[in-house]
């Protein structure tokens, strides 16, 4: 596998409303209309999506925030949408990291998830990203206020009402019902 290149990325911030449909979303991105965000920003949050065109990498930076979160001896986990549904957490999981998921459950940590990519699940049928979510979600029920949940998609294929409300609903923000600020 080729070495992966800190590009230092940084993230535009959009906000959730009904407002943001892909086109308006493209001239955010586009214009550079927002704030530009870190990774370390992002991570302070527990529930986030990313979304970038085709091609643009976010599979790769996926993997390895995951990586760089494992050297730092934190709990993470990359988790690709489209088998989840099929294989649920564990299979889904990299083998090597599917002890350190149970170690997750038993304990007191907090755990990075990295959900990628929305997309490809929809190549399967239109409601997989939904059952897959449902999947992610009822596994990690008992300790989703201990979980980072990071999901991928393509600008094109996220539905943005629909999806973030999907989104919100199976996993909901413990920033938010704690009254804590979350991006």
């Amino acid at each position: 596998m080729a070495e992966h290149i800190n590009l230092k990325r940084q993230f535009e911030h959009v906000e959730a409303d009904i407002e943001n449909d892909p086109e308006k979303i493209r001239n955010t991105f586009n214009f550079r209309l927002n704030k530009q965000l870190s990774w370390e920003e992002l991570l302070e949050n527990d529930r986030i999506v990313i979304l970038a065109e085709a091609g643009t990498g976010k599979t790769d930076e996926f993997k390895a925030i995951t990586k760089l979160l494992q050297e730092e001896d934190k709990l993470a986990f990359f988790c690709r949408i489209e088998i989840l549904e099929d294989l649920g957490i564990k299979g889904s999981l990299d083998i090597e990291t599917q002890d350190k998921f149970n170690e997750w459950m038993s304990g007191n940590e907090e755990a990075y998830f990295f959900l990628d990519s929305v997309d490809e699940a929809r190549l399967k049928s239109q409601k997989s990203f939904e059952l897959a979510l449902k999947t992610f979600a009822t596994a990690i029920k008992k300790k989703e206020h201990q979980a980072k949940v990071f999901v991928s998609c393509r600008v094109s294929n996220w539905r943005a009402t629909a999806d973030l409300e999907l989104f919100s609903k199976l996993l909901p923000s413990f920033k938010k019902r704690f009254g804590l600020p979350s991006v």
